[in-house]
């Protein structure tokens, strides 16, 4: 098809994702590599849930299910900046 995601509606370009929610989900994402003594692990996990689970599993009769995952995907992984790190100098 091309460069690009093409709409079969219009014919045009989807337009590209916003960069304001990779900029949101940073900070907690961080925070994740913070915790875990500079791995990935963690993010990689939260980057996967979120990314993938609707695209995973499938609910009819829910019209509002994907609105509600969004909230919660941009909101959830902020419980990360809740969680204290190891002691100073530990």
């Amino acid at each position: 098809m091309g460069k690009g995601c093409r709409s079969r509606a219009r014919g045009r370009a989807a337009p590209a994702p916003r960069p304001a929610g990779r900029a949101v989900i940073a900070v907690p994402l961080a925070r994740l590599v913070d915790l875990g003594g500079s791995t990935i692990w963690a993010p990689a996990l939260v980057h996967a849930v979120v990314q993938g689970t609707l695209k995973l599993v499938e609910v009819e009769g829910v019209p509002a299910l994907p609105l509600a995952w969004m909230a919660a995907s941009a909101s959830l992984p902020f419980l990360a900046l809740a969680v204290r790190g190891p002691p100073a100098g530990a």
